[in-house]
């Protein structure tokens, strides 16, 4: 049996916060294939330090966080949105920064409209609601809503009562 898999890579150099500059020796997402004990790379989709996804196999999505402190000019790294079918091709269909620094995990809501982003460097967390056009903010300005968080433990109640 053949299993698919989907792998990010810094495919470009990143300073982390202890001052050690990580050069990124990848070229972006690689889709690979898994039988037999041998792992084949099926396709690269090259993008800048694609470094956590998150997929929405419902609707054939992958999001991908750029984590970079810069991304199209503007702080903070991005979110990559990408389509994948049913050979596994992948194709860009819109990215934009997240307004936040190093983002370094993604995860989509089960319903798919939500993509929230963690951000390393400066700590906050961001929610990106699912665009019915995928277009950038026309104002230039970051396409999620940045959040504070809160070190320590934090308590969330979904109304159930327990």
């Amino acid at each position: 049996m053949t299993e698919y898999f989907l792998t990010g890579t810094y495919s470009e150099p990143i300073l982390f916060g202890t001052g050690e500059l990580f050069k990124g020796k990848g070229e972006g997402i690689y889709l690979c294939a898994l039988e037999d004990g041998d792992i084949r790379i099926l396709d690269c989709l090259k993008l800048g330090n694609p470094s956590f996804l998150a997929i929405n196999e419902e609707k054939k999505h992958i999001y991908a966080v750029n984590e970079m402190k810069e991304f199209k000019g503007v702080y903070g790294g991005g979110l990559t949105d990408i389509v994948y079918d049913d050979t596994g091709r992948m194709t860009v269909v819109d990215s934009f920064p997240t307004g936040g620094w190093d983002p370094c995990h993604v995860a989509v809501s089960p319903d798919g409209g939500v993509v929230c982003v963690a951000n390393y460097a400066d700590g906050k967390a961001g929610v990106c609601a699912q665009r019915t056009q995928h277009s950038s903010d026309a104002s230039g300005g970051t396409a999620c809503t940045q959040y504070p968080v809160f070190a320590g433990w934090q308590t969330v109640r979904d109304g159930s009562g327990d």
